[in-house]
């Protein structure tokens, strides 16, 4: 495949950017799909935890409420809890697959690749064509760097759900780690029609594009991914990569500032900033979260 042609230091540019009421209410099929959806935003889910939490005071052995607030307290952030409930469900009922497969993305949450394959693959032995467990399997492929499998598992999701956006998503990641560029373009755009209101898949095709010495295309998708969130702290360190590479300090350093006001603990922006202040000589610099930060007047 073709990777950075022309261009002498897409390589080190690259390097710089690297890389979800009663028992009869309550559905058992409210799985992955809700839960992956807003896999990385916390939202208010206390009213639905409390109506649940009654639910299951009343009936404990409700295996669709506890499903459902499991998936309550994922979406609100409080995976321990979301874990012992999905684990509850399946304590009472081992055949519950969409269980499994929530357990299994809440592994993948909690930095634990290989207990949610194990949980994704129960998952899918329980129900062979289900699309978003063969997905959250080819996330924790991915993430142990067994691509081929992974690929395995987007293809077949592809295969049963082509209008499945999360899979053309994630399979653009591992042609990206890959090097297969071209290929990751064609699949973050597939994305990019089916879900034009997410900002992953453009923040995915602009490294492409960069790794492809295209970077005014990189540039435009980057803008699209920020006027649709804002706050997309990897966007934004991208972002100031691509200003700082082509010498364009001060708004390289209003990128940074963007990306750690979101997020502190961004790698990426903080040493961008940190090389910034040794090339500006005055700059001023103000400890936030822990992180050098520099005041832009």
């Amino acid at each position: 495949m073709e990777k950075g042609k022309g261009h002498p230091n897409a390589a080190g540019l690259l390097l710089l950017i690297a890389l979800a009421g009663g028992s009869s209410a309550c559905s058992r099929d409210y799985a992955l799909n809700a839960y992956n959806a807003a896999a990385n935003v916390r939202v208010d889910e206390s009213q639905n935890i409390a109506s649940l939490t009654e639910v299951i005071r009343s009936n404990p052995n409700d295996v669709g409420a506890l499903n459902m607030r499991g998936t309550a307290f994922g979406l609100a952030g409080n995976l321990k809890a979301a874990l012992a409930d999905f684990t509850a469900a399946i304590r009472l009922d081992p055949a519950f697959h969409q269980a499994h497969s929530n357990r299994g993305l809440v592994h993948l949450k909690l930095g634990e690749p290989q207990a949610a394959e194990e949980d994704f693959s129960r998952a899918l032995r329980l129900a062979p064509d289900y699309a978003p467990a063969h997905i959250g399997r080819g996330n924790a492929r991915r993430l142990n760097k067994q691509y081929a499998l992974a690929l395995a598992d987007y293809d077949r999701a592809i295969e049963m759900t082509a209008a499945e956006p999360q899979a053309f998503y994630n399979r653009g990641l591992v042609y990206q780690a890959q090097g297969r560029h071209d290929r990751a373009l064609a699949d973050f755009t597939s994305a990019i029609n089916l879900n034009p209101g997410s900002a992953n898949p453009y923040h995915g095709r602009a490294l492409s594009q960069v790794a492809l010495n295209r970077i005014d295309k990189a540039m435009a998708d980057l803008d699209r991914a920020l006027e649709i969130d804002p706050r997309f702290a990897e966007a934004w360190a991208t972002r100031g990569a691509l200003l700082e590479r082509s010498g364009e300090l001060q708004h390289a350093r209003a990128a940074y500032r963007r990306a750690l006001q979101a997020d502190p603990q961004n790698a990426m922006a903080g040493s961008g900033t940190e090389r910034i202040e040794r090339q500006i000589p005055g700059l001023a610099v103000t400890r936030i979260a822990g992180r050098n930060k520099q005041s832009l007047n």
